[in-house]
Protein backbone atom coordinates (compact mmCIF):
# COMPACT_ATOMS: atom_id res chain seq x y z
CA UNK A 1 0.00 0.00 0.00
CA UNK A 2 1.18 3.49 -0.66
CA UNK A 3 -0.11 6.94 0.26
CA UNK A 4 -1.53 5.83 3.63
CA UNK A 5 -2.43 9.39 4.59
CA UNK A 6 -4.12 10.18 1.28
CA UNK A 7 -6.40 7.12 1.58
CA UNK A 8 -8.77 9.02 3.88
CA UNK A 9 -11.80 6.84 3.18
CA UNK A 10 -9.88 3.60 3.68
CA UNK A 11 -7.43 4.59 6.43
CA UNK A 12 -9.58 3.58 9.43
CA UNK A 13 -9.95 0.08 7.95
CA UNK A 14 -6.32 -0.45 6.98
CA UNK A 15 -5.26 -2.18 10.24
CA UNK A 16 -8.03 -4.76 9.80
CA UNK A 17 -7.23 -5.15 6.11
CA UNK A 18 -3.55 -5.73 6.88
CA UNK A 19 -4.44 -8.17 9.68
CA UNK A 20 -6.55 -10.21 7.27
CA UNK A 21 -3.82 -10.14 4.65
CA UNK A 22 -1.31 -11.47 7.21
CA UNK A 23 -3.75 -14.17 8.28
CA UNK A 24 -4.07 -15.24 4.63
CA UNK A 25 -0.28 -15.57 4.40
CA UNK A 26 0.25 -12.48 2.25
CA UNK A 27 3.20 -10.13 2.60
CA UNK A 28 2.23 -6.55 3.47
CA UNK A 29 4.40 -3.63 2.43
CA UNK A 30 3.72 0.00 3.26
CA UNK A 31 5.06 3.20 1.76
CA UNK A 32 3.29 5.94 3.71
CA UNK A 33 4.25 8.90 1.55
CA UNK A 34 3.83 12.20 3.35
CA UNK A 35 1.06 13.15 5.77
CA UNK A 36 -0.33 16.43 4.42
CA UNK A 37 -1.70 17.24 7.90
CA UNK A 38 1.73 16.47 9.45
CA UNK A 39 0.09 14.58 12.32
CA UNK A 40 1.44 11.10 11.55
CA UNK A 41 -1.40 9.44 13.43
CA UNK A 42 -4.78 8.16 12.26
CA UNK A 43 -4.23 4.45 12.83
CA UNK A 44 -0.69 4.33 11.45
CA UNK A 45 0.86 2.71 14.55
CA UNK A 46 -1.84 0.05 14.67
CA UNK A 47 -1.50 -0.69 10.94
CA UNK A 48 2.27 -0.96 11.27
CA UNK A 49 1.81 -4.01 13.55
CA UNK A 50 0.78 -6.01 10.46
CA UNK A 51 3.39 -4.70 8.04
CA UNK A 52 6.21 -6.95 6.81
CA UNK A 53 8.12 -4.34 4.82
CA UNK A 54 8.03 -0.63 5.67
CA UNK A 55 9.46 1.65 2.96
CA UNK A 56 9.49 5.34 3.96
CA UNK A 57 11.90 7.98 2.76
CA UNK A 58 14.22 9.60 5.31
CA UNK A 59 11.84 12.40 6.28
CA UNK A 60 8.83 10.07 6.50
CA UNK A 61 10.78 7.65 8.70
CA UNK A 62 11.71 10.46 11.07
CA UNK A 63 8.18 11.91 11.17
CA UNK A 64 6.49 8.53 11.61
CA UNK A 65 8.84 7.52 14.44
CA UNK A 66 8.84 11.02 15.96
CA UNK A 67 12.66 11.09 16.06
CA UNK A 68 14.98 13.50 14.24
CA UNK A 69 17.97 11.15 14.24
CA UNK A 70 17.56 8.70 11.34
CA UNK A 71 19.18 5.69 13.03
CA UNK A 72 16.77 5.96 15.97
CA UNK A 73 13.84 6.61 13.65
CA UNK A 74 14.59 3.38 11.77
CA UNK A 75 15.03 1.29 14.91
CA UNK A 76 11.60 2.20 16.34
CA UNK A 77 9.48 0.49 13.63
CA UNK A 78 12.08 -2.25 13.17
CA UNK A 79 11.11 -3.65 16.57
CA UNK A 80 7.79 -4.78 15.08
CA UNK A 81 8.36 -4.68 11.31
CA UNK A 82 10.66 -7.41 9.98
CA UNK A 83 12.22 -5.19 7.30
CA UNK A 84 12.51 -1.40 7.14
CA UNK A 85 13.95 0.07 3.97
CA UNK A 86 14.56 3.81 3.90
CA UNK A 87 14.86 5.71 0.64
CA UNK A 88 17.72 8.23 0.87
CA UNK A 89 17.32 10.00 -2.47
CA UNK A 90 20.59 10.48 -4.32
CA UNK A 91 22.41 8.69 -1.48
CA UNK A 92 20.62 5.43 -2.27
CA UNK A 93 18.82 3.51 0.47
CA UNK A 94 19.38 1.69 3.72
CA UNK A 95 17.69 -1.35 5.19
CA UNK A 96 17.30 -2.58 8.73
CA UNK A 97 16.08 -5.98 9.88
CA UNK A 98 15.62 -6.43 13.61
CA UNK A 99 16.13 -10.00 14.84
CA UNK A 100 12.89 -11.27 16.34
CA UNK A 101 10.64 -8.61 14.81
CA UNK A 102 7.13 -9.86 14.29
Amino acid sequence: MSSFYLQRGLRARVPELFRRMNAAGLTVSLDTNDDPDDGWEGGFDEALRYVDIFIPNEREAQKAARFDYLETAVQKPAVIVPLVGVELGSEGAMAHAEPGAS
